[in-house]
């Protein structure tokens, strides 16, 4: 479809490092919303670029297109959804001091800033085993769920399911 990004495809650099999609989600007025890991200086972060229908960033979102945040040491983002007022919720994994992995959401307002009133400064971590959260999901009573790895000191590893208030 040349009408998207005059040859059909699109490939943003986030940051200078690496960078990876992880998943994607339809906003309802077509924008497209990609959510995964950029490395920048030999470090993850959770990264979210919105595109136009058209393929082009979306400039209203951080003002190019593009957000990338760092939770505890390293993070990086696998799922993504869109409530009914349009915040975005990204979740995956964070690795903080000696806790080697965390289900890790982080709500961004319609702007691409961090939504404030979500969690502490926007961000919710919680300890499920050593797992991450590898989807996410807004239930209709706005309540959202994260569901993941759960990897348990004995070395087995489990599913991993919580539920947060929106």
């Amino acid at each position: 479809d040349t009408t998207f990004s005059g040859d059909g495809m699109v490939i943003t650099s986030v940051e200078s490092g690496y960078d990876s999609v992880n998943n994607m989600v339809l906003q309802g007025d077509g924008k497209i919303v990609v959510s995964g890991i950029s490395m920048y200086n030999n470090t993850n972060y959770f990264a979210v670029v919105r595109y136009n229908t058209d393929g082009s960033l979306d400039s209203t979102f951080d003002g190019d297109g593009m957000v990338t945040t760092l939770i505890g040491d390293s993070s990086f983002s696998t799922a993504i959804a869109i409530q009914s007022n349009g915040k975005i919720v990204a979740a995956g994994a964070s690795n903080i001091g000696s806790n080697p992995s965390n289900f890790t959401l982080v709500r961004y307002n319609t702007d691409g800033s961090i939504d404030a009133g979500f969690g502490t400064d926007g961000k919710v971590i919680t300890a499920v085993g050593a797992g991450y959260a590898q989807g996410v999901g807004v239930q209709s009573d706005g309540k959202i769920v994260a569901a993941g790895s759960a990897n348990l000191a004995d070395g087995s590893g489990d599913f991993g399911v919580a539920r947060y208030w929106p």
